[in-house]
């Protein structure tokens, strides 16, 4: 079991996104938290205002990534290693798919992690005035 909490620190803002493109963004973000945190673990999934744009942050404090695989995170079949309880039964293409869905809608993608401790994957994406 792994607990999921989620906060939203911002009054209502307008972003177009598509619906379907974006659950695919949430999905390998959220996926990727759950695959690598231990059991018991937590997560927590931000929804906040950044001035110009929204945030989204999902934060594990699962196996993180060490610090040599960083420049690798976003590229096409890469997975990152780890012991072997870890399920790393993907492909390798979620977070590049991920990167070019928010960069596709103007955003930004960046992570921080350390081995052992983590990761936090954020993205933003621009407000729109309604």
């Amino acid at each position: 079991n792994i607990k999921i909490d989620f906060k939203i620190s911002s009054k209502p803002q307008n972003v177009c996104i598509d619906e379907r493109k974006m659950r695919i963004v949430l999905d390998n973000l959220i996926g990727n938290a759950i695959k690598y945190s231990k059991e018991g673990g937590k997560i927590e999934v931000n929804l906040e205002e950044n001035g110009r744009d929204i945030l989204f942050s999902v934060q594990d404090w699962g196996v993180g990534i060490p610090s040599h695989q960083h420049c690798k995170v976003f590229e096409k079949f890469f997975g990152s290693k780890h012991e072997s309880r870890y399920r790393t039964d993907g492909v390798g293409i979620g977070l590049h798919l991920a990167r070019a869905i928010v960069k596709h809608c103007g955003g930004e993608v960046w992570f921080e992690s350390e081995a052992g401790q983590g990761s936090t994957f954020y993205f933003s994406l621009p407000m729109h005035n309604s």
